[in-house]
């Protein structure tokens, strides 16, 4: 992403830390919401059984839609 047209460096040195008092993540440098990772693994229940996945991982039946 680029910054916006109207951005300049003395707006953005004005910018607070939006974490923590002292930090350093601002509204200005932050990362968009549209920043994530995902993964999907799809194999069936006998794959799993015989991978290292399913001796170090416990499943999880989970799913969320934003």
């Amino acid at each position: 992403m680029r910054p916006r047209p109207a951005t300049s460096i003395e707006a953005l040195a004005k910018l607070r830390p939006v974490f923590l008092a002292d930090g350093s993540v601002t509204a200005g440098n932050a990362c968009p919401l549209n920043d994530g990772a995902c993964l999907v693994l799809v194999m069936s229940r006998g794959m799993a059984k015989g991978s290292l996945f399913h001796r170090q991982h416990r499943r999880r039946r989970r799913s969320r839609v934003a």
